[in-house]
């Protein structure tokens, strides 16, 4: 990921607020997460305030 020009994260919001066994990076380190329209108000909240910005997939 050091050496992206851009990083991009792409994954269901149910995963949002999930603890996993393994941690690949902080969302901050991530130039653009990309998500379906389900993603809470509050998570789309601190994503943006971290600086990421933040596309919401839409259905259809």
């Amino acid at each position: 990921m050091n050496a992206a020009s851009r990083t991009v994260l792409v994954s269901g919001s149910s995963k949002y607020g999930t603890v996993g066994l393994y941690k690949v990076a902080a969302l901050d380190a991530f130039d653009l997460i990309v998500t379906d329209n389900g993603l809470a108000p509050g998570a789309a909240v601190a994503i943006r305030l971290a600086g990421v910005e933040l596309a919401l997939a839409q259905d259809g």
